[in-house]
C-alpha cells in the first residue's frame, strides 16, 4: 500500500495579536468529484502531534451517486501542534486507479481553509506536492462553538415549529449567546440540546451561536425552514385510524406517513387478479369499517385512481394482535394495464370492526391515493360461487388450446394480458367454446367468462 503523506502546521492569519488558548477544534472535509464515495477503500488518517486523532475515514461507496461531500470531521489541536494527514489510495481499489476522485480540505477554527488536497491529476498520477512555508498552528482567544441543528414539528395541533439546536462544544468558553433572525436569544453555559422558536411554518430561521466574550468565534446555521406539509396524516398510526363507511371515497397521501404495526401479518395470494403477495413495508395509513346489520356482505376497496404503486391490507383484531383478511397489490383487470393500484372485494361479518392499512409496494413507495370503498349483499357473491361450479375450464397452463364448457349459455369470453390489455374477445352463445392461444405469448393471460349475465375472471398460464 503506498501511502502519501501531508505534513503542515496550521496557520490562523488574524489582524490582531489575541491572547491564545491551548486547545481548539480543526475539521476536515473529505469530497469525490465523482459522486460515488472513495470506492469503498481509499481513505486518510490525521495525527495530531503524531498521535492519531482521526482513523480510515472515508467516503462511503454509494452508486447511485450521490456522495459528493463528507460531514465535517473535527479533531483537537493544541497550540502549535503538527496536524500530519496519510492519505491511502489502497492498491485495491474497486475501480483500479479511482482514487484519483479523492479530495480533502482541511480548515481552521474559524472556518478558513489552511490546506487544500488535490493530490492527483486526470491519470491518477500521484503528484509530488510539497508545502511551500511550514506552518504554525494556532487557537483562537475565544470558543468557536460546535453544534447540530434540526426541525422540531407541532404536529398537528398547532402551525409552529421549533429549531433543536445539539450545542456539543463550546471550549473554555464561559457561555454561548445562541440567537436567531426573529429577534430571539438565549445565553447558555454548557453543552446540551436548546429549543429556539416557535415560528410559524414557512418562515425562514436562521440560528447563530458566539463566544459571549468575542463575537468573532461563531456558528451560523444554514437557512432553516418547515412547512406543515411534513407532518404525518392524522391517520398515520393503526390507533388514530380513521371511520369510513360505505359509499365513501377518501384521499390523502402517504409522503409523511410512517410505517406503523410493521409486525402485523403480511399478505396471500388471495384471488387469482391478485398477483404477487403484498407485504406491509412501506409508510402507511389505517381507515376503520365497521359492518353492521348481522348478515354478510361484500366490501369492494377501488384505489385505481392512485398515483403511485399501492398496496392494501385489511385485518381484524386489535393492535398487536392482528389477523389478515384479505389484501391485493395491483389488479390490472380492473385498473387497467400499466395501473399499479389495487383493487378487489372481501367478505364482511355484518359486525365485527374491520382495519384498512393503505400502504406501498416497495419500502419506499408512497405518494397520492385515492379510495372508494363499496358495500353489497353477498347474495351475489353466493351466485358467483354457484356459476363458478358451473364452469370447467381445461388445460391450465396451456399449450395450444384452452376449452370451457358450462351448464349455461356461455354469452361473452374476453382476454386480457398481464398489462390489462385485451387481446381477444368472442361472443360463443354456446355451452362448450375452444379458444385458439397458440398465438398468443408466453406469460400470464385473464380470461373473462360471462355466464347468465354473471363474470368470472380465471387466470391462466401460456406456456
Amino acid at each position: 500500500m503506498k501511502k502519501i503523506t501531508f505534513l503542515f502546521f496550521a496557520l490562523l492569519l488574524l489582524a490582531y495579536a489575541p491572547q491564545l488558548s491551548a486547545q481548539c477544534n480543526y475539521s476536515i472535509v473529505l469530497t469525490d468529484t465523482f459522486g460515488d464515495g472513495w470506492n469503498g477503500v481509499s481513505n486518510v488518517d490525521v495525527f495530531v502531534g503524531g498521535v492519531e486523532v482521526v482513523s480510515d475515514a472515508s467516503i462511503p461507496y454509494d452508486v447511485s451517486n450521490n456522495s459528493y461531500v463528507s460531514d465535517p470531521i473535527y479533531f483537537e489541536v493544541g497550540e502549535g501542534e503538527v496536524i500530519t494527514v496519510v492519505f491511502n489510495p489502497l492498491a485495491t481499489n474497486l475501480f483500479g486507479d479511482g482514487y484519483n476522485e479523492c479530495r480533502y480540505t482541511v480548515r481552521d477554527p474559524l472556518g478558513a481553509v489552511v490546506f487544500n488536497a488535490d493530490p492527483f491529476d486526470g491519470n491518477a498520477a500521484p503528484l509530488d506536492l510539497e508545502v511551500a512555508d511550514n506552518v504554525t498552528g494556532a487557537c483562537p482567544s475565544c470558543a468557536v462553538p460546535l453544534a447540530d441543528f434540526s426541525i422540531q414539528t407541532d404536529c398537528p395541533t398547532s402551525t409552529n415549529f421549533f429549531v433543536l439546536v445539539d450545542l456539543t462544544y463550546i471550549g473554555g468558553a464561559s457561555g454561548m449567546d445562541i440567537s436567531d433572525d426573529q429577534a430571539n436569544s438565549i445565553n447558555v453555559s454548557a453543552i446540551g440540546q436548546y429549543l429556539m422558536g416557535p415560528y410559524s411554518y414557512g418562515t425562514d430561521v436562521i440560528v447563530t451561536i458566539e463566544d459571549d466574550s468575542d463575537n468573532s468565534c461563531s456558528l451560523v446555521s444554514a437557512t432553516l425552514t418547515s412547512d406543515v406539509s411534513i407532518c404525518p396524516p392524522s391517520n398515520d398510526d393503526f390507533e388514530d385510524a380513521e371511520a369510513i363507511a360505505c359509499d365513501d371515497t377518501v384521499t390523502g397521501s402517504t409522503d409523511n406517513a410512517n410505517l406503523d404495526e410493521d409486525g402485523a401479518p403480511d399478505g396471500v395470494s388471495f384471488s387469482e387478479e391478485q398477483g404477487d403477495a403484498p407485504d406491509l413495508d412501506a409508510p402507511n395509513v389505517w381507515y376503520a369499517y365497521t359492518s353492521t346489520g348481522g348478515s354478510d356482505e361484500d366490501i369492494t376497496l377501488d384505489l385505481c385512481s392512485s398515483e403511485y404503486d399501492s398496496t392494501v391490507l385489511v385485518y381484524t383484531g386489535t393492535s398487536g394482535n392482528l389477523s389478515l383478511v384479505w389484501a391485493n397489490d395491483d389488479n390490472y383487470v380492473e385498473c387497467g394495464g400499466g395501473v399499479y393500484s389495487s383493487y378487489g372485494t372481501f367478505t364482511a361479518d355484518g359486525s365485527s370492526t374491520y382495519y384498512i392499512c393503505i400502504t406501498g409496494w416497495g419500502v419506499s413507495d408512497t405518494g397520492n391515493y385515492e379510495m372508494y370503498l363499496e358495500c353489497s349483499s353477498s347474495t351475489l357473491s353466493v351466485n358467483a360461487s354457484e356459476f363458478e361450479s358451473d364452469l370447467n375450464y381445461y388445460p391450465n397452463p396451456v399449450d395450444n388450446v384452452l376449452n370451457l364448457n358450462a351448464k349455461s349459455e356461455i354469452e361473452n369470453i374476453s382476454v386480457f394480458n398481464i398489462m390489462g390489455q385485451q387481446v381477444m374477445n368472442m361472443v360463443p352463445k354456446s355451452l362448450d367454446k375452444v379458444i385458439d392461444m397458440s398465438n398468443l405469448t408466453t406469460g400470464t393471460y385473464f380470461v373473462k367468462v360471462t355466464v347468465r349475465g354473471l363474470t368470472e375472471t380465471i387466470r391462466i398460464i401460456k406456456k
